[in-house]
C-alpha cells in the first residue's frame, strides 16, 4: 500500500502502539454483528445476572439497551473497529488529557488497515456521526471505575464530530470528534485494558473478533473461564437468541476454531469444552494458551523492566530507549518531564505534536525548563495542603468567635433577666415602654412593623434587642441588680 506525502500526526513508532479497549464496551456488545441492521430495527437490548461480591454477594441484574435515529440506524460491526481505532488514537494523542481528538481520516483508516479509497473515506465518516447519534442505556450495566459501583447511565458516545474538506497537503481532511463526559470519565479512571489491535483486526469475522474482547477482558486474572452458553452467545456476543443451543455451538465453532489456531485459545475436544448443566443447559468452557500469540500484549509488567520505563513506553517511547533514559537520569527529573509533556499533550502544544514521543526523549536528555503556565504536582500538593491548612485555621477562628459570641450572649441576657427581676411588675412595665421609646430607631421601626404584621417571633426579638439595651445603659447609670 503506498504510504501518503502527508506529513503523520504520529512518529513511524507510535503507530505499533497497542491499542485500549474500554471495559465496558467489551462487556456488552455495542453493535451489531452485521453490516446492516434488518429493516425496521433500531434498538438492541443485553442483559445478564451477576454476584455484587463487593455488595454482600447480591445479584445484579444488569442491562444495555442500545437505540439509533433512522438517519444513521444502529451501530455495525465495522463501526466497533472505528470505536477501537479512536481509542487508540485518543492514547496516541493526548494519553486520554482531553476528550478532544484530531486525526486525518487517512490516518485512522491506515490503523484500521482499511483500504485508503473514497468509500473507506465516506465509510469512516458515516461511522463517527453514527456514534454521536446513537444512544445507549445502562441500567445497573455501567461500571465507575471512581465509584466501584454499577451505574444507570444514559449517554452519546460522542459529543461532536467535526469533519474539514481536505486541502491539498492534508489526504482526507482533518477530523475532530469529542468523547461523551461519561465515556472520557471512565477513560481517566482508567477502567481500561490493553488491547492487541493487530490481532484483533487480522481476526476473520465479527463473532472471532467479540468473542477475542470479551475473553480477554476475563482471562487477565483467570487461565480457565466458564460461562452459561447462551448467556454467553446472546448477552456477550450478540448472536441471534432464536438459535438452538445445538446452532449457537456452530454459530460459535468457526470463531473458537480460529482463536485456537491463533495460539490464543488452548484446544479442547467438545466434551472438555461444552459442559452438560441440565436439561437444554450447557456450560462453554475456555483455557488461555499457554504459547503466545503473534506480537503479544500483555498487561503483567515485566519484572526485569523498571516502573518508570514502562510509564514511558506507554506514551510511546521504545522499550530500549526508555530503558537508556531510566538508567541514566533520575527518576525525579524523568517525572517532573512527564508530568509537563502530558500537560502540554493536553493544551494541544505545537512542540509536541509532530512527534510527541521524540519530544518528550529529548526533554529528558536535555532536562528542558519547565513550560510557562505548568504546575508540578508536588507543588499543587504543598498548595493544596497548605490551603487546607489555612482553611482549617480559619474554621476554628470562626468557630471560636461564635462560640465567645454565644457566651457573651448568654452572659447578656442572664443581666438582663437578673435585671428585670428585681423590678416590680409595674416598674418592668415602664422600663419596657421607656426602653422603645428610648431605643435605636431602626430597631424601634422593626419591632413596630413586625408588631403590625403580627409576627410575634420576629417582634419579641426585637424587642429583647431594645431592652437588653436599655439594661447596659441602666448599668452604666447604676450597678445592676444581682
Amino acid at each position: 500500500m503506498k504510504r501518503s506525502a502527508t506529513p503523520s500526526l504520529f512518529s513511524e513508532a507510535d503507530v505499533g502502539t497497542p491499542g485500549r479497549d474500554e471495559m465496558n464496551f467489551a462487556e456488552f456488545p455495542v453493535s451489531l454483528l452485521t453490516e446492516r441492521a434488518p429493516d425496521g430495527q433500531n434498538e438492541l437490548v443485553f442483559r445478564d445476572v451477576v454476584t455484587d461480591h463487593g455488595n454482600g454477594g447480591l445479584a445484579v441484574v444488569r442491562e444495555l439497551r442500545i437505540s439509533a435515529p433512522g438517519s444513521y440506524g444502529l451501530p455495525t460491526a465495522k463501526d466497533e473497529e472505528v470505536l477501537l481505532g479512536l481509542l487508540a488514537l485518543t492514547k496516541l494523542r493526548t494519553n486520554f488529557a482531553d476528550p478532544k481528538v484530531t486525526f486525518t481520516r487517512y490516518e485512522l483508516i491506515n490503523l484500521l488497515g482499511w483500504s485508503t479509497d473514497g468509500r473507506s473515506y465516506q465509510r469512516l465518516v458515516d461511522s463517527l456521526n453514527r456514534w454521536a447519534g446513537v444512544f445507549l442505556q445502562y441500567k445497573n450495566g455501567w461500571w465507575d471505575n471512581e465509584r466501584k459501583a454499577w451505574l444507570d447511565v444514559s449517554f452519546h458516545v460522542l459529543d461532536t464530530v467535526i469533519v474539514t474538506k481536505p486541502r491539498k497537503d492534508e489526504n482526507g481532511g482533518l477530523v475532530q470528534v469529542q468523547w461523551n463526559s461519561v465515556t472520557f470519565r471512565s477513560f481517566q479512571a482508567n477502567y481500561l485494558k490493553q488491547l492487541d489491535l493487530a490481532f484483533y483486526q487480522s481476526l476473520g469475522s465479527a463473532v472471532s473478533k467479540r468473542l477475542f474482547r470479551y475473553l480477554d477482558k476475563h482471562f487477565y486474572h483467570r487461565a480457565r473461564l466458564e460461562y452459561d452458553l447462551l448467556t454467553l452467545a446472546f448477552e456477550h456476543v450478540g448472536l441471534s437468541r432464536q438459535y438452538e443451543p445445538w446452532k449457537v455451538k456452530q454459530k460459535l465453532a468457526p470463531a473458537i476454531a480460529e482463536l485456537e489456531e491463533r495460539g490464543y485459545l488452548a484446544k479442547l475436544g467438545p466434551k472438555d469444552r461444552y459442559l452438560a448443566a441440565g436439561k437444554g443447559k450447557w456450560k462453554v468452557v475456555f483455557n488461555k494458551a499457554t504459547t503466545a500469540i503473534a506480537a503479544p500484549v500483555t498487561e503483567k509488567p515485566d519484572a526485569n523492566v523498571p516502573p518508570l520505563a514502562t510509564v514511558l513506553t506507554d506514551l510511546g517511547v521504545s522499550a530500549k530507549s526508555a530503558k537508556v533514559l531510566v538508567a541514566k537520569h533520575p527518576a525525579e527529573l524523568i517525572g517532573l518531564q512527564v508530568e509537563a509533556f502530558s500537560w502540554l499533550v493536553g493544551k494541544k502544544d505545537r512542540r509536541v505534536s509532530k512527534s510527541p514521543a521524540g519530544y518528550l526523549v529529548k526533554a529528558i536528555e536535555e532536562d528542558f525548563a519547565i513550560p510557562a503556565g505548568f504546575v508540578p504536582e508536588s507543588v499543587r500538593r504543598q498548595r493544596d495542603a497548605e490551603a487546607k491548612r489555612r482553611a482549617a485555621e480559619d474554621t476554628l477562628r470562626q468557630r471560636s468567635e461564635t462560640e465567645r459570641a454565644k457566651a457573651e450572649d448568654s452572659v447578656r441576657r442572664k443581666a438582663t433577666d437578673d435585671f428585670l427581676a428585681a423590678l416590680t411588675p409595674d416598674q418592668r412595665e415602664s422600663f419596657v415602654n421607656q426602653a422603645i421609646v428610648d431605643g435605636d430607631r431602626y430597631v424601634v421601626e422593626r419591632y413596630t412593623e413586625t408588631v403590625r404584621n403580627n409576627n410575634r417571633k420576629a417582634a419579641d426579638r426585637y424587642l429583647a434587642m431594645l431592652v437588653e439595651a436599655a439594661v447596659v445603659r441602666a448599668a452604666g447609670a447604676k450597678p445592676m441588680p444581682a
